[in-house]
C-alpha cells in the first residue's frame, strides 16, 4: 500500500517486474515496471505534467506533488554530477547524517573520524543505562 504522494523502497534484482493496480480492483493494472540494472528509482505520475496536477489538486495536495516532482528533478542533477541516483528526499531541512562515498572496488574501506563512541559489542545494562541518563 502506497499513500498518495508517498514513496517506498524494496530490495529487488534486474528483470524483476512490479505491477501497480487499482486498490479497489486489483485486476485493473495502472502501471508496470521491469527493473533495469543500475536503476533504483521508479515512479508513477498520474498527471503527467505539473500544470495538469496544479489544475486538478488542492493546494495541500499540490505541495506534496511538487515535493516529489522537485525530488525527481534534483535526481537528474545529482546523477549528472555524482554518477549516482538520489535516493533520499530533496529539500529536507537537515543535511544527511551519513553521506555516501563511492565504492570503486570490492573490499574498499573509508576511514571515518568521529568523537562518538564506537561499541564493538553491546555494553552491560548498567553502563548503557548510565550513558543514556536512565
Amino acid at each position: 500500500d502506497l499513500t498518495p504522494f508517498g514513496a517506498a523502497g524494496t530490495a529487488t534484482f534486474p528483470n524483476h517486474k512490479f505491477v501497480l493496480t487499482e486498490k479497489k480492483d486489483p485486476s485493473k493494472e495502472v502501471r508496470q515496471w521491469t527493473i533495469k540494472e543500475f536503476n533504483s528509482l521508479y515512479f508513477y505520475d498520474p498527471y503527467g505534467s505539473i500544470d495538469k496536477a496544479k489544475e486538478e489538486l488542492t493546494s495541500g495536495e499540490f505541495s506534496l506533488y511538487k515535493l516529489q516532482h522537485d525530488n525527481l528533478a534534483f535526481d537528474k542533477v545529482y546523477r549528472y554530477k555524482t554518477g549516482r541516483q538520489w535516493l533520499a528526499l530533496y529539500g529536507r531541512k537537515q543535511a544527511p547524517k551519513f553521506p555516501m562515498w563511492p565504492a570503486d572496488y570490492f573490499g574498499q574501506t573509508h576511514l571515518v573520524i568521529t568523537n562518538e563512541t564506537h561499541f564493538m559489542a553491546q555494553p552491560p545494562d548498567d553502563i548503557a543505562k548510565k550513558s543514556m541518563g536512565i
